[in-house]
């Protein structure tokens, strides 16, 4: 705030300015009437037009002008009790009997048609006004907020435009007439001391001086008002009329200082509004840019140190069991945040009512009781949940000294940040889930065999070298006819872990289908492949025996990357071999050699490479390609599957 100029007090000790004119013409008046009895007629015109301005030209200008300030307290004054939560109408009334107070002004006295036509055509705009800021008020008690925002923004903004518009016309028509009757009133005074010249240089000097004197007093404070007035038509809010007095220009400077504060009041809500914005639309585009919930987490630490830069905070997060909190997120000048040691969401009161909570004393008997005996002493507490779509996800938790809590910006952006963390961490991990839900298989936990493809088709293209082993279990049909589909379930669960633990973790394992099984082994030849699919053999085995499980066995077909070009062929090619242990007795391991007409047992393999026999009791011959012809959808499926695809 910028005061103009040197402060002008009054020097008549807050005498009005109608009674300064009037006793110094009044004192004009004795001069001349003792000089000349014809001045009397000239000072009767200066009275007349001292009493028109003084009467009726400055009251109705001021109350004109207090029309257009109240026509703009009504619409703010709405607003502020739409958006508060009490909806307190109390400055609404106020504003109200401010703008009916000046309407009963212009309307007193008022005989030009053109001046009451309008203030008439004010009046009617404010009724309807009131009528549509009756329809907001029922529909604020209703809670249709969304209805009463269209009525303030829409029919009731136009309506308050027209009525400022019309006060404006007014407040010229005014200012006008005022004019007018100053130049009558110049022109008067004019006259007056032409007449007082001619009737003696006593008469004419006391005019003068009196005048001047006159004339100082209300043109400093009015030339004040004005350079305010010129700098705020300017943008200039801070300044102001320095004017000091409680006549009617100091009353007239206090009024327009007022205006200019109220406008710098608003100006600083919408400046804190535009600022709030503005950090929720980097707080949202920050959270929006992250794809895993550590880089999101990462977003919250640097909007939390945005937010409350000075204070303790700290983010724990809920697990996806939702029943422990987790300290996952430190922001301000303690690394270990204010140290909660709340274990699980609805163990938080925060996060129990859904709102957020404020204590502004940790030793206060309903502050929450886990504020107490923390390392740094008493404190003050906000604590505001985190849900997603209606269940808890956590909750942000900032510490300060006692008796001074967050300030309502931060808060709000506090309430902000964990709205859309806790939408952006719900997401995520709804599509991690979905992620696994679609690339996995739901009995076993294994890989699917779409997800086996796109990988398998990724190392192939890689030209890195690998072994693709298909298994299948042995008589399943007869084991789940036998024993029941929960002794199958449990037969492919216990088969897939068997895999799974004799694989390294590089290597693929993937339930294709049924009964069927297949593993990508990386790097490995066809003496790896046997050993491998040996050791899952063996291990089944052993397993089974400790186990409740039924028993059975598994048979397996190897075949190197080098035999084929694709994939399908690979699948096809070790498909072949499978059934080919099927045909020679199951329970064995077949590798095939790469052709169409023959697949090679593991006996005949190990026994070219110095490794154990793969099935017991036998070395078998190499067996025919028997059904792989029933396979060869493996080879359509594939062709059409690509790894970009998502």
């Amino acid at each position: 705030m910028r005061r103009l100029g040197t402060p002008t007090t009054n020097r008549f000790g807050g005498m009005p300015v109608g009674r300064m004119l009037l006793l110094g013409f009044g004192f004009m008046a004795l001069v001349v009437a003792a000089m000349a009895y014809g001045m009397f007629g000239a000072v009767e015109q200066l009275g007349s037009a001292n009493d028109e301005i003084v009467g009726r030209s400055a009251p109705r200008v001021l109350a004109a002008t207090q029309l257009r300030v109240a026509v703009v307290s009504l619409q703010q004054s709405q607003s502020a009790y739409m958006l508060s939560d009490a909806h307190d109408r109390a400055p609404f009334e106020t504003a109200r009997h401010e703008f009916e107070d000046a309407l009963g002004i212009m309307r007193s006295g008022e005989t030009d048609p053109a001046h009451r036509a309008l203030i008439e055509k004010i009046a009617t705009g404010y009724q309807t006004f009131l009528a549509i800021d009756q329809l907001i008020l029922d529909a604020v008690q209703h809670g249709e907020t969304a209805l009463a925002a269209n009525l303030a923004t829409g029919a009731e903004q136009l309506d308050a435009a027209f009525m400022d518009a019309d006060a404006e016309s007014l407040s010229m028509l005014e200012q006008r007439d005022a004019a007018t009757a100053a130049k009558r009133f110049a022109a008067t005074t004019q006259a007056a001391r032409r007449a007082a010249w001619v009737l003696g240089a006593i008469g004419a000097l006391s005019v003068i001086v009196l005048s001047a004197v006159i004339t100082r007093a209300i043109r400093n404070p009015l030339t004040q008002v004005q350079e305010a007035a010129e700098r705020a038509a300017a943008g200039d809010l801070a300044a102001e009329a320095n004017v000091v007095g409680t006549n009617e220009t100091g009353r007239l400077a206090a009024a327009f200082n007022t205006m200019l504060a109220n406008l710098r009041a608003r100006e600083n809500v919408i400046r804190r509004d535009h600022q709030r914005q503005q950090l929720d639309g980097q707080i949202s585009r920050s959270l929006e840019m992250t794809d895993t919930e550590d880089d999101a987490l990462e977003a919250v630490r640097r909007a939390l140190g945005a937010v409350t830069p000075e204070r303790r905070v700290e983010f724990l997060l809920a697990d996806n069991s939702k029943a422990h909190l987790t300290q996952v997120v430190v922001a301000g000048p303690d690394p270990a945040g204010p140290g909660c040691d709340v274990d699980s969401p609805f163990a938080c009161a925060a996060v129990r009512s859904g709102h957020t909570i404020t204590f502004p004393d940790s030793n206060a008997l309903d502050a929450c009781p886990r504020l107490l005996d923390r390392p740094y002493g008493p404190c003050s507490a906000t604590c505001v949940p985190v849900t997603f779509m209606g269940r808890a996800m956590g909750v942000i938790h900032a510490v300060g000294p006692v008796a001074t809590p967050l300030a309502t910006a931060e808060v709000e952006g506090l309430n902000v940040l964990s709205t859309q963390a806790g939408a952006r961490i719900g997401i995520l991990r709804s599509m991690a889930k979905t992620q696994i839900q679609a690339t996995t298989d739901g009995l076993t936990g294994l890989i699917n065999r779409r997800t086996f493809e796109t990988r398998a088709r990724a190392v192939l293209r890689n030209g890195t070298g690998f072994a693709v082993v298909m298994a299948d279990l042995d008589h399943f049909k007869s084991l789940n006819d036998t024993f029941g589909h929960a002794a199958g379930d449990a037969a492919l669960r216990v088969f897939a872990e068997v895999m799974q633990a004799s694989v390294r973790a590089e290597d693929l394992v993937a339930r294709f289908g049924g009964e069927e099984f297949a593993l990508l082994l990386h790097g490995a030849n066809p003496t790896v492949a046997v050993e491998t699919a040996e050791r899952i053999r063996e291990t089944l085995a052993l397993h089974l025996t400790a186990g409740d499980t039924p028993q059975f066995t598994a048979s397996f077909g190897v075949v190197e990357s080098s035999r084929g070009t694709t994939l399908e062929e690979l699948i096809r090619l070790a498909d072949a071999a499978l059934y080919a242990a099927k045909d020679h007795g199951r329970n064995r391991v077949v590798v095939s050699d790469g052709s169409n007409s023959r697949a090679t047992s593991s006996s005949e393999f190990t026994s070219a490479s110095n490794v154990f026999a793969a099935a017991p009791n036998a070395g078998r011959a190499s067996g025919l390609f028997g059904r792989s012809d029933r396979h060869t959808g493996f080879a359509a499926i594939a062709a059409y599957d690509d790894p970009l695809d998502p």
